[in-house]
């Protein structure tokens, strides 16, 4: 008997929808397996990007424990600061007193100048019309003063130091200047009794109790 010979077809199996089915889901295996290295892709870069976000926040915490760190510095050097200013303002305050009273004690020493330069001021006609600071115990005829001393060396001095017209000169109005004349003026109490002056002078006591 001979032996029947089959011939198989494969495609004649396959209908042409089974073969679009087919080329479907090679299609779809494709898209899933690039929808995989897409999202292979997207996880490495979220595990990049997770890595620079941790090492980001590791930087803000660095930065924020230096910023603490600072401005704890900052809030103690700033009540270090001002404790500084109150004493400078109080060191100040006490300046100003200061000033004040150096103000009212120069006001007041002004007014004591014064009042005593007034009171200078009061017996500078009882200076030597000579020297312009000893006082005067002594006039002369025409009324000038001088201490006994200034006047004594004026009527006493070298023949060569005058002319003959000035020997006996008062010093201050170059008038006749005699002996008789010059008065001692003796300023005291009043209870002490002034000696007369050698020859025919005439004696005179000013005093305080006179002046009363």
């Amino acid at each position: 008997m001979p032996e029947a010979r089959y011939d198989f077809d494969a495609d004649s199996l396959l209908h042409e929808d089974d073969c679009n089915i087919f080329d479907a889901y090679e299609n779809v295996v494709e898209s899933a397996l690039d929808m995989r290295r897409k999202f292979v892709m997207i996880v490495d870069q979220a595990r990049q990007l997770k890595r620079e976000l941790l090492a980001k926040q590791a930087e803000i915490d660095r930065l924020n424990t230096r910023d603490r760190q600072e401005l704890s510095q900052y809030q103690h050097s700033n009540k270090d600061l001002q404790k500084i200013i109150q004493a400078q303002s109080k060191r100040l305050q006490q300046n100003r007193e200061t000033i004040k009273m150096l103000h009212r004690r120069i006001t007041q020493s002004t007014k004591d100048l014064e009042a005593e330069q007034m009171k200078l001021d009061q017996v500078d006609f009882l200076r030597c019309e000579i020297c312009k600071e000893n006082i005067m115990n002594v006039f002369t005829g025409c009324g000038h003063g001088f201490c006994k001393g200034c006047l004594d060396d004026w009527l006493h001095r070298p023949a060569a130091s005058y002319s003959a017209r000035d020997e006996k000169s008062c010093p201050k109005c170059r008038r006749l200047v005699r002996e008789s004349e010059i008065r001692d003026v003796y300023l005291g109490s009043g209870t002490t009794t002034p000696s007369a002056r050698d020859g025919d002078g005439i004696t005179e006591v000013l005093s305080s109790d006179s002046d009363e």
